[in-house]
């Protein structure tokens, strides 16, 4: 009977699901990518992590033996500016021949910066649903040991494994952002070349806080996507 009923429920759900959808439709269905993440900038320290990491990306394909020059940036914006000098700075002290002025000898590298905004509201992924499974479950477990024990000794271990249970909950989420995702994000390119070829192009793209797009992109900069 169990056999006759999941196969009824089967050919229901199937029948179901087709007269939902069509073979023929006028445009593609959206679908999600696979989760992933994506760094968020949110202190003056993180520029100088990034020029490092860019600094890397520049030797590993030009070497360290070729002579550079980094292009001078156009913009008043903090942060161009700013990954300008701290390039220079991060190259310099990996023991590459940064010029002061171009020659026809030097491998160029440009820096560009470009600002996003998108919509808002858009959908992330919880970070607590698993870790609150096995931190209730931890407490739980621990508390099973100290059961019986007596009095206040048993209420003070129950209170310090929360303690405890509640600084791992923490560490686990310190490595996600706090707050919605933002709407703002940037993507630097830097590209290598010379005799005017590309030796290289790279590009990293982060999420900015909200309230310091100012530092990044300014009123004509700034692509906005409708949809707000």
């Amino acid at each position: 009977m169990n056999k006759i009923i999941l196969s009824s429920f089967t050919i229901s759900a199937l029948l179901f699901f087709n007269a939902c959808t069509h073979k023929y439709i006028e445009s593609p269905v959206a679908t999600n990518y696979k989760t992933s993440k994506q760094k968020k900038i949110q202190a003056a320290s993180h520029w100088k992590i990034i020029s490092e990491n860019l600094a890397q990306s520049v030797i590993d394909e030009v070497g360290d033996k070729n002579s550079v020059y980094i292009s001078k940036s156009n913009t008043d914006l903090k942060f161009e500016k700013t990954m300008h000098k701290l390039l220079i700075t991060s190259l310099v002290n990996s023991g590459v021949n940064v010029s002061i002025k171009k020659t026809s000898k030097d491998i160029i590298i440009d820096i560009d910066v470009e600002a996003i905004k998108f919509s808002k509201n858009r959908a992330f992924l919880s970070r607590n649903a698993g870790l609150l499974t096995l931190l209730t479950a931890g407490v739980w477990s621990v508390n099973r040991i100290y059961e019986g024990s007596g009095g206040s000794a048993a209420a003070a271990a129950g209170g310090t494994v929360a303690a405890v249970g509640l600084d791992v909950y923490d560490w686990y989420n310190s490595e996600y952002s706090s707050g919605p995702v933002p709407q703002n994000e940037i993507i630097i390119t830097v590209s290598a070349q010379k005799n005017n070829h590309y030796i290289a192009n790279y590009n990293n793209i982060y999420y900015i806080a909200d309230d310091d797009k100012q530092l990044y992109a300014s009123s004509n900069t700034s692509f906005k996507l409708e949809g707000q």
